[in-house]
């Protein structure tokens, strides 16, 4: 049997294929009977999937995590491709190809981690750099940071994505100060920003398993990797011979409340003008790869506009087709 990938399941067809789930919960319909409701996904992509028929017992043949084989029909739901299960089997790990089933950065990672490297000497400031070439050539955070994803869902959900999106903020940093340099005025202090836009996930590989799926750790659940971040940075600086105490404030806030708001999980609002520019384009960027990431999906062949998008509470318009 070949193995149909998500980009290539049409509505009105029937399937034979094996996916990741992803995502597995039950509900309930206007009846009154069960149903289970899973995301599938593979390499290109993730689709929406419901077990309408015996959910009860479908529920104790596999677990989210598993790698299922399906037989199904696909359907069109809400403007959006949905399958229909009707039977399926868990797979053994040696039935898959992991590769095939979780998307990788379309970039060179070892070419990223050197452009890295060349942000890291760029920093003026000696006690910012050591701090920065410490961390980053700790081989297990060197090997951890080049693979692990951005985030589990809305942007950079992919292998490399967090080296991916650090990459684009520090970049980003450079250029924000480069455009304001003119001013008789200007207060950015550009190594404290790079330095805070190169660390401020850097808890993610401590937050997010690199193994199937990225699920969250234990201490990811329980910490995050805003706090768990800014702890690896604070050990780091006490390996540091006469880090001046005021710039390890400085930088820690800047991780802390490099998510704008509490309600997002900041345990501070940006409070210098550095952190407030690093929650911005770290903002920035996050939004800009997620949202070109749904305008580039084949969720929605032919449309013109994007399936409803969650998160943002919206549809996005992709423009005119042929």
């Amino acid at each position: 049997m070949k193995r149909k990938t998500v980009s290539e399941i049409k509505e009105n067809e029937s399937v034979e294929s094996t996916f990741f789930v992803k995502s597995k919960s039950s509900g309930t319909g206007r009846t009154g009977k069960p149903y289970l409701s899973l995301v599938l996904m593979d390499a290109t992509g993730e689709v929406e999937a419901r077990i309408w028929d015996d959910a009860l017992e479908w529920d104790k043949a596999f677990r989210e995590g598993d790698f299922i084989v399906i037989r199904a029909k696909v359907v069109s739901y809400q403007g959006r491709r949905q399958v229909n299960i009707s039977e399926l089997r868990r797979c053994s790990p040696e039935e898959v190809t992991p590769d095939d089933f979780f998307p990788s950065s379309r970039k060179n990672l070892e070419e990223l981690f050197r452009e890295l490297q060349e942000v890291i000497r760029s920093v003026r400031d000696p006690h910012l750099r050591e701090l920065l070439e410490l961390i980053f050539s700790d081989p297990d955070i060197s090997r951890d940071f080049q693979t692990a994803p951005a985030a589990k869902s809305i942007h950079h959900v992919f292998r490399g994505g967090l080296l991916e999106h650090t990459l684009s903020v520090a970049k980003m940093a450079d250029r924000v100060v480069a455009h304001y340099q003119d001013l008789e005025n200007q207060r950015i202090n550009r190594d404290l920003l790079v330095a805070g836009a190169l660390l401020h996930d850097i808890g993610k590989i401590r937050e997010i398993s690199p193994s199937a799926g990225f699920p969250y750790t234990t201490e990811g659940r329980l910490i995050g990797h805003i706090v768990l971040g800014a702890a690896m940075v604070r050990e780091s600086i006490r390996a540091i011979e006469g880090f001046p105490g005021e710039l390890e404030t400085l930088l820690l806030h800047m991780l802390i409340s490099h998510h704008g708001l509490q309600e997002y999980g900041s345990p501070q609002p940006p409070m210098t003008l550095e952190a407030m520019v690093l929650y911005y384009l770290d903002d920035i960027d996050s939004k800009i790869e997620s949202i070109t990431t749904l305008l580039d999906s084949d969720s929605a062949p032919g449309e013109e506009w994007t399936p409803y998008h969650r998160s943002y509470q919206r549809f996005f318009f992709k423009g005119k087709t042929d």
